[in-house]
């Protein structure tokens, strides 16, 4: 039979009932075509009139159920109801009996009576209906038992959704309902667990879009930018067309600018029309635009973007804000003059004051404005001492006095930095400053104070080893030579690998040597010479350590350090006497070129006419024991000229006279050894005056006058007990007495001669 048409349908529709003429299950099987057509009306009429008429039609309990549909797409929800109740209450093992009692359950929740609605779905559930209607069930009910405020029992339901049905589409509804609970009851980290999984496994794309835009949405409120970026973004990808979507564009944008991501901010802010926004949205889509071209430096584009806000939201609660960065902008270009221009109107501004006036102080900064801009960092400090840049301003404050040297100034301002903001991050590098002005003024007592309070409040600061270190010096400069070494050596204990450990070990040498502890000055010396990169305090370990050395008699090694400082700028604090004895020490070791160098250094570092007189003669003697006569004599000659009269005198004129002779420059050398002999009145010069008037009588012999030279010959045989001059001059006398042919006192001379040294034969010509 074919198939009755849409049209035929309508048309029996149409007509009354009773005269179709048909029976209870063709009027059933009618009614059934009409509803599957969505003739719901048509529909319904049918079925009330077989279940009225004939309530024992096989299939009656179907008629019921799609009544109850039919009256729900009809908007009578109250039919709906009745006729679901009947479902389910008289039709226990009806196909339709839990879907029913869902059905009627549903409608008391949409109407807003969900304690009803609560006792409904707890009574299906009760009867275990299949797992598609169990799984809508928990999760409507515990939908319910949340309106009524009985969140406890809620999420029992909620949870029971996520444990068991994880496959239903009411899996991701319940995540959803549990992370809203979890939110208010302030559980926010369980909440965004949650949401993120809703997100992940959402059964529909409405579920799938609330998730993600909640997810951001709770992200961003807890200022996970970054996070809460990634998730609007997932949201506008995966979700454009839910209204979701549209209800999260511009706080993306704000996310994607608050994480930085200014690239991603100005892509959403393009797609937007701020024709069809009103005023509070477009202030805020230009404010983020503009705000993310001045991050990526596009400062022209920024500007015109400022302009564009202030005309055309000149009202918006953005405008005066905007008026601010603009200025930010000018500053960021180098347009110092014209950001405090534009920056000054927004003083007054009780929300922007601070960070206007910082602005100031930063631009008046760039124009080395000092005054003005000191004048904006006190302002911030004194107007709004809890903002957050109050202590970077009063840092700045102190930083400029210190640059400007008004070390005084300076030093109190770091110290009220300190007292003010404790707990500042820059509380230490304050300390620091403070105690560096104040030795700089040569307050040492209140640097060491401030050092110390850095050394105990901020022991883990990198700053804290080098106060460690200034400690120590500031305590060297006020001669507390006990704390000072206890400071170093805590320091050397403390920092075994400080940059400044070298000094440490110096300056302890530099003590103990002082207090007359050498064996342990030369340990810490030697540490010293060993660990500094600095030529220079290298050089001063050095000098020290010779000197502990030579305390110590350890001549030879001191000497040879010494030594090598003569090249060095270091050699300007060698005094004349330890080159003297450098020279001497040479001397006795023939190290004669050393010898030289040690006395020229002599010569260098001093004008005194002394010191200059023995320099000349300890070179003179190193040239001699070098046979160079003609360097020697000029050094003796340049000990002469000096206006002095120092033991060395008699010994530069002595060497004269000997060079002079071997010269046969005879009269010379006796006027030279003359003037030796003159010289050498001390007892401790009886040597010098012996050779003297020895070689007063060689030159006189030699210029042929033997008179004089006998008399001289004898003064040095009767005054004085030498046993290498004596003999020879009694030798050099029986040659003048043989000359002038007296032979009786040559006689004389011989008997003395072998008298008082019987074993000394006299040199034959």
């Amino acid at each position: 039979m074919r198939m009755v048409t849409l049209m035929t349908i309508a048309a029996l529709a149409a007509a009354p009932a009773a005269a179709q003429e048909l029976s209870p299950g063709q009027q059933l099987q009618f009614a059934n075509g009409l509803y599957a057509r969505g003739l719901h009306r048509a529909a319904l009429e049918e079925y009330r009139t077989v279940v009225e008429n004939h309530p024992d039609t096989e299939g009656i309990d179907a008629a019921y159920f799609r009544m109850a549909e039919c009256a729900l797409q009809l908007g009578d929800k109250i039919a709906a109801a009745k006729a679901y109740k009947r479902v389910y209450s008289d039709f226990p093992d009806s196909e339709f009996h839990h879907r029913s009692g869902y059905r009627r359950a549903e409608i008391f929740f949409e109407e807003a009576q969900y304690e009803a609605a609560a006792e409904l779905f707890a009574e299906l559930i009760g009867k275990k209906p299949p797992d598609a209607i169990l799984a809508a069930a928990l999760y409507m009910h515990g939908s319910a038992l949340q309106k009524t405020g009985k969140n406890t029992e809620a999420a029992a339901q909620f949870a029971r959704v996520i444990k068991e049905f994880g496959d239903s589409e009411f899996y991701s509804y319940s995540l959803l309902a549990r992370a809203e609970a979890l939110k208010k009851e302030g559980q926010i980290e369980e909440a965004l667990k949650l949401y993120s999984e809703a997100a992940q496994k959402a059964g529909t794309d409405r579920v799938g879009a609330e998730a993600w835009f909640q997810l951001a949405d709770q992200l961003f409120r807890l200022e996970r930018f970054d996070k809460s970026a990634h998730a609007f973004a997932t949201l506008l990808e995966k979700y454009p067309g839910d209204p979701r979507a549209g209800d999260g564009r511009l706080q993306a944008a704000w996310a994607f600018h608050n994480a930085g991501m200014h690239t991603e901010a100005l892509a959403q802010i393009a797609k937007v029309s701020l024709d069809d926004l009103d005023d509070h949205e477009g202030a805020q889509w230009l404010y983020v635009k503009a705000n993310s071209q001045r991050q990526l430096l596009k400062h022209d584009e920024a500007v015109q973007t400022y302009a564009d806000l202030l005309k055309r939201y000149p009202e918006s609660r953005y405008a005066s804000v905007a008026g601010y960065e603009k200025a930010l902008v000018h500053y960021r270009k180098g347009d110092y003059a014209e950001a405090i221009q534009m920056a000054k109107p927004h003083v007054k501004n009780p929300d922007l004051a601070p960070d206007v006036l910082w602005l100031l102080a930063e631009s008046h900064a760039a124009l080395n404005q000092d005054d003005e801009s000191v004048q904006s960092y006190l302002r911030l400090v004194d107007k709004h001492p809890d903002h957050r840049l109050a202590a970077d301003a009063l840092y700045r404050v102190a930083n400029r006095l210190q640059k400007r040297e008004q070390f005084p100034e300076a030093a109190k301002q770091y110290r009220r930095l300190v007292e003010d903001y404790p707990t500042n991050a820059m509380a230490a590098q304050s300390l620091f400053a403070a105690g560096f002005c104040l030795a700089r003024e040569g307050k040492h007592d209140q640097a060491v104070r401030d050092w110390t309070d850095l050394i105990k409040k901020h022991p883990d600061d990198a700053i804290a080893e080098t106060a460690h270190y200034q400690k120590a010096m500031s305590e060297i400069h006020l001669k507390r030579d006990d704390a000072a070494a206890k400071t170093l050596t805590e320091f050397i204990g403390t920092y075994p690998k400080s940059k400044h450990l070298a000094g440490a070990h110096f300056w302890n040498g530099v003590i103990l040597s002082e207090n007359e502890r050498p064996d342990e000055a030369e340990a810490h010396l030697r540490k010293a010479m060993q660990l500094a990169e600095d030529p220079d305090l290298k050089q001063k370990a050095t000098f020290h350590l010779g000197h502990v050395l030579h305390g110590l008699e350890k001549f030879d090694e001191a000497v040879t350090l010494l030594q090598g400082l003569l090249g060095t700028s270091i050699k300007s604090r060698f005094s004349a006497g330890m080159l003297e004895w450098m020279a001497n020490h040479h001397m006795q070791k023939q190290q004669y070129d050393k010898a030289i160098d040690a006395a020229a250094q002599i010569v260098k570092a001093t004008d005194d006419p002394n010191w200059l007189q023995l320099g000349w003669v300890l070179a003179g003697r190193a040239y001699m024991a070098l046979d160079k006569e003609d360097e020697a004599r000029d050094a003796f000659t340049k000990a002469l000229a000096q206006k002095a009269r120092t033991e060395y005198a008699p010994e530069a004129a002595l060497r004269l006279g000997d060079l002079l002779y071997r010269a046969d420059d005879c009269a010379a050398a006796g006027k030279f050894y003359k003037q030796a002999a003159d010289a050498a009145a001390a007892d401790t010069q009886l040597g010098i005056r012996a050779a003297a008037f020895a070689g007063m009588g060689r030159a006189a012999q030699c210029d042929s006058r033997p008179e004089t030279a006998v008399r001289y010959f004898l003064i040095v045989a009767l005054l004085f007990d030498d046993d290498v001059i004596v003999p020879d001059s009694l030798c050099r006398a029986i040659e003048s007495y043989k000359v002038l042919e007296r032979d009786e006192e040559r006689k004389k001379t011989e008997e003395e001669l072998r008298e008082r040294f019987p074993d000394y034969k006299c040199p034959t010509n």
